[in-house]
């Protein structure tokens, strides 16, 4: 068995303690140094290696683009990019494309002959509606005969809406009215 015996004094242990630590937290801070230094390295060398192939994509793109023929691509390539979007605007038109002849033809049919229109003024699916009915009578039938207008089983006006207060003269009213074309169901043309 084996006796020690620390003779040391406290001031002496003290010191020692402290140096061991310095000395645990310097070798912690150089490892932390030497892996830094590293990775800084790493990435010089991989940014090193990434601006070599970029020079050479460069090198062969300058050479590709020097070609006569590329020309003619980059042209073709912007003919087709542009008619690409020709056509999309075009199938976005013809996804909205209302029937107005078709709206025309059965308002025409349904306005009684004691009511003159003035304007009419659509915002997208919504239209307004203004003009002079001789009798109000007049005018608030043909708000209803809107209301049951339907093609092929559906309401083809919603919402057909004329305030009160062009209904409170009996005659030469001048007025207002609103109503939604219902697109979906009873308007729109088909290109399929």
């Amino acid at each position: 068995m084996k006796i020690t015996i620390n003779l040391l004094p406290l001031q002496q242990k003290i010191i020692l303690r402290a140096k061991y630590i310095f000395r645990i937290v310097l070798e912690q801070q150089l490892l932390v140094v030497i892996l830094l230094v590293l990775v800084t390295f790493g990435l010089l060398a991989i940014n090193y290696l990434l601006k070599l192939e970029q020079d050479s994509l460069m090198a062969s793109n300058a050479e590709l683009v020097a070609r006569p023929d590329y020309a003619e691509i980059l042209v073709l390539h912007e003919k087709f990019a542009e008619t690409n979007k020709k056509v999309e605007i075009i199938s976005s038109l013809q996804m909205e494309h209302i029937q107005w002849s078709d709206i025309m033809n059965l308002l025409s049919n349904n306005i009684p002959s004691d009511i003159s229109v003035r304007e009419f003024k659509t915002d997208a699916e919504r239209v307004t509606l203004s003009g002079v009915s001789q009798r109000v009578d007049s005018l608030v039938a043909f708000q209803n005969s809107l209301s049951t207008i339907q093609l092929e089983g559906q309401n083809c006006f919603l919402n057909v809406d004329v305030p009160d207060r062009y209904l409170v003269k009996s005659e030469n009213v001048d007025f207002v009215m609103t109503f939604r074309i219902n697109v979906n169901d009873c308007m729109k043309e088909n290109y399929e």
